[in-house]
């Protein structure tokens, strides 16, 4: 819709602008709170209970692939920023994430309604 001129972006969130918005400003930008930052994420998740090794043996086909040029070609012609987080860092980044959302939830006090 943007591409096509049906839909004018006012803003995005995240902490760096998108490549495919470039002078689309972000919100914090213009003064909104830093909760504002988040930017979404993909990434590979297992079940608990997967063996370490087979854990190991994901993450580095995972880091490989996620390296590649094609891979960061292939992610920006989506209007993603690649980028990639080895796994402790990705655990903690989705830890605070929920942590975030969590407050926000409680602070609004958001409900779902059946």
């Amino acid at each position: 819709m943007v591409k096509v001129g049906r839909f004018r972006p006012l803003a995005t969130s995240g902490d760096r602008r998108s490549p495919a918005l470039p002078d689309t400003p972000l919100l914090k930008d213009l003064g909104f709170s830093d909760r504002f930052v988040f930017g979404g994420f993909s990434g590979l998740l297992a079940p608990a209970r997967v063996p370490q090794p087979i854990l190991d043996k994901l993450a580095a086909a995972f880091r490989i692939s996620a390296q590649k040029p094609e891979t960061h070609e292939r992610l920006l012609a989506l209007d993603t920023v690649p980028s990639y987080r080895d796994p402790a860092a990705f655990r903690a980044q989705i830890e605070r994430n929920l942590k975030e959302w969590t407050e926000i939830v409680t602070q609004l006090n958001l409900t779902v309604d059946s």
